[in-house]
């Protein structure tokens, strides 16, 4: 508890986002490495700020990425 409130207050930032907020937008997905959720993070970021998908730029993210770890699985059975 006492590293949730440190945490917390660490987290605070200029722009008034709260730990709640930053913690609750990021999403993991299941089955993917750091690196793959690196990129879904940089893909929903990206989509989003051009407005490119509206509100479907998670998803678009999301499945881009699980695309791409289908593909690397597939390779590697072979």
């Amino acid at each position: 508890m006492l590293l949730v409130l440190v945490l917390e207050a660490l987290c605070e930032t200029a722009a008034g986002l709260d730990f709640v907020s930053i913690v609750m937008t990021k999403k993991h997905l299941r089955g993917t490495s750091d690196k793959e959720q690196r990129q879904y993070e940089h893909i929903k970021e990206s989509a989003e700020k051009s407005g490119r998908y509206g509100k479907r730029a998670t998803e678009v993210a999301a499945r881009t990425v699980m695309k791409q770890h289908g593909r690397k699985k597939a390779a590697k059975k072979r």
